[in-house]
């Protein structure tokens, strides 16, 4: 499909370098065709210079260099033309292919988020399926036996409810932000606030490293929020007991807000692909299962370039992770 809207977006550049470059040498053509011919509507004027020649002589002497200097200036224009036509295809291609590419990449991207997106839908849709059509085969269906499958059933749509208000999260965050001055203490409070009760309920204590407040700017609920995912993501992947710290710091360009974790980190092969849509690192290596679509890091990461920042990480296998939120001057 791109290869031949590149093709046909060439065609439109070639086209219209074509109109003009020929539409210059025309005029160029003109010009030069009429001062030669000036030149030959003028013998008298240039015969008196040369007395040994009269001006009907000079006349036909004054048409024949204007005739072969137009043949040599259409000859060069010609090859002129040629030369801009054979530059201007290889150069419209290039533009073409750099115009679309954006553009490509982006339905590729959605390509492949549609269908992500399908597949996390189907699974929960499946398991539901999957145990309704058991429970219709089993001829005795017992009380217990159907509450089970309701409360089965009840967490499938939970999950899938989880999904759908995860995936609208993602399309709200390209929307655009207001950027406001912030107080960094504040923002932590809140985020802090968000994740207690999943912190509380695996007995980890979120540390604020120190209580200086610093001042910057961005937009307020996208900060909180892209803070919530970082705090949220460190509580899952930590273990029972241990401690996640968050941590501002100030500096001439930048504002950055980290949250440190002792977790199971992350390899460097994952690192580069984290903040791909619906992407979960492998957790082969841990006992832990973590809950999730892969969507946290991912909206965190629009959630922060619609505030002009971006967002780091530093991890080590076994050792934890440091993801850093860096807002912009």
């Amino acid at each position: 499909m791109f290869h031949s809207a590149t093709i046909k977006l060439t065609a439109i550049y070639l086209a219209i370098l074509i109109g003009i470059s020929i539409g210059f040498s025309l005029v160029v053509f003109n010009i030069s065709s009429t001062q030669f011919d000036r030149r030959i509507n003028a013998p008298e004027q240039i015969a008196g210079r040369f007395n040994r020649i009269d001006s009907l002589e000079l006349q036909e002497i004054l048409t024949e260099q204007a005739n072969s200097a137009k043949s040599t200036l259409r000859r060069q224009l010609v090859v002129v033309n040629i030369g801009i036509i054979v530059a201007g295809g290889a150069a419209s291609y290039y533009l073409a292919r750099r115009t679309l590419r954006p553009i490509e990449q982006a339905h590729e991207a959605q390509g492949r988020f549609v269908s992500d997106a399908s597949h996390e839908l189907r699974t929960p849709l499946a398991i539901m399926q999957s145990e309704i059509e058991v429970a219709l085969r089993e001829k005795k269906l017992t009380a217990a036996q159907a509450k089970e499958l309701l409360t089965s059933n009840l967490e499938e749509v939970a999950t899938l409810r989880d999904l759908s208000e995860a995936l609208l999260q993602l399309t709200r965050a390209d929307k655009m932000t207001e950027n406001q001055e912030l107080l960094s203490t504040q923002v932590i409070r809140k985020a802090v606030e968000r994740v207690a009760i999943q912190a509380t309920a695996k007995q980890i204590t979120i540390k604020q490293l120190r209580d200086t407040d610093f001042i910057f700017k961005g937009d307020s609920f996208s900060a909180e929020e892209a803070l919530v995912i970082l705090l949220d993501n460190a509580v899952k992947y930590s273990v029972s007991g241990s401690e996640v710290a968050v941590d501002a710091s100030e500096h001439k360009h930048s504002l950055e807000i980290s949250v440190i974790d002792n977790g199971i980190g992350i390899k460097a092969v994952d690192q580069q692909h984290i903040f791909d849509t619906f992407y979960r690192a492998d957790q082969s290596r841990s006992d832990q299962h973590v809950e999730g679509f892969g969507l946290g890091l991912s909206l965190a990461k629009r959630l922060m370039n619609q505030q002009n920042g971006k967002i780091k990480v530093n991890s080590e296998v076994n050792k934890g992770s440091t993801f850093t939120l860096v807002f912009l001057r």
